[in-house]
């Protein structure tokens, strides 16, 4: 059974939940301890980088060189129209959703902003809605993405995002991974660490990933650790991505020495069954199994001193802050 006989299904909605969790399960297992070359082939157990396993995605025959070249080759291929695949209402309504997140950027005076895998800019077009005067800094591994920002004031950096070596210590205000961008680093672990040593004390960061346990991994359509991105019908073409769990996001933020303030499923029903009807039952089942979501989202900060925060994780007072507030 697929993610579509499972929706036409006339079972209630908690045995539907459970057996697509089954599949997922299932699937899970048999990824464990088996990785993807740059074919597609399984290659022995996962990638060993500095004595650490990198778990969570395919390990490619040529390790992170590989993993950059299958980034570079995905997204310049679809860079042309990917404004497009994400225009559609279910996209309006996880801009939205962001956004909210994000509302404290508003509240910050002239906030230098990174935003890891910025693509052709969906990330600087948002920050510059809430916040005209921040300083954006952008990072991504495609060359023809990059190319279709278009903002003379942004600053942008062709590389990848677990290498942020063109930023000094503590140069940054709000460290951003939209859309589970952060998913697409080859180090999910070093993503992590940079992030922490680009942030200035009490600076703030939103970071997002695929979740390995989400419901619309029984809708399948590519390899085993590989992923399309929404509304991308290429046939035979896909890209490598790591999955996390939210226990697993706390333990890199630990090792980091950043400090969780909240971390949540954004919505089960993203990647699976994408109804617009259907957003907020997708909403309240991420906030009950935040793991069976599509993404992770995670809201961080650097030595934070807050005396409290609003219930969508936004920082409501800061007694000290990387950037002035108004």
């Amino acid at each position: 059974m697929n993610a579509a006989d499972l929706l036409r299904s006339p079972c209630g909605s908690t045995a539907l939940v459970d057996e697509a969790a089954a599949l997922v399960d299932d699937e899970t297992a048999l990824v464990d301890g088996t990785a993807l070359a740059g074919d597609g082939t399984l290659v022995g157990d996962a990638a060993l980088v500095g004595g650490a396993a990198l778990a969570g995605g395919p390990a490619l025959a040529g390790g992170a060189a590989a993993w950059r070249q299958r980034q570079e080759r995905y997204w310049d291929g679809i860079s042309d129209h990917y404004n497009g695949l994400y225009a559609g209402r279910w996209s309006r309504l996880e801009d939205a959703w962001v956004e909210r997140r994000l509302g404290f950027l508003r509240r910050l005076a002239e906030p230098t902003v990174l935003d890891l895998g910025c693509g052709t800019g969906l990330g600087l077009r948002m920050v510059r809605r809430l916040n005209p005067a921040a300083r954006y800094v952008g990072v991504d591994v495609s060359a023809q993405m990059v190319h279709g920002v278009g903002d003379p004031l942004a600053t942008l950096h062709l590389g990848t995002m677990d290498d942020l070596s063109f930023l000094p210590d503590g140069s940054v205000d709000v460290a951003l991974g939209l859309f589970s961008s952060v998913s697409y680093g080859y180090d999910t672990g070093r993503v992590f660490a940079e992030v922490a040593r680009t942030l200035r004390p009490g600076g703030w960061a939103y970071l997002s990933v695929l979740s390995d346990r989400a419901l619309s991994r029984v809708r399948g359509g590519a390899p085993l650790g590989m992923y399309r991105t929404r509304g991308d019908r290429r046939p035979q073409v896909a890209v490598p991505v790591r999955r996390l769990d939210v226990a697993r996001v706390r333990e890199l933020a630990r090792r980091s020495r950043l400090t969780v303030v909240r971390s949540a499923g954004m919505n089960v029903l993203s990647g699976l069954f994408e109804q617009p009807a259907f957003w907020h039952l997708g909403r309240l089942a991420a906030r009950l199994a935040p793991d069976r979501a599509h993404t992770i989202e995670t809201l961080l900060r650097k030595d934070p001193d807050v005396d409290r925060v609003t219930p969508y994780g936004a920082p409501a007072h800061v007694r000290r802050s990387p950037a002035r507030l108004r």
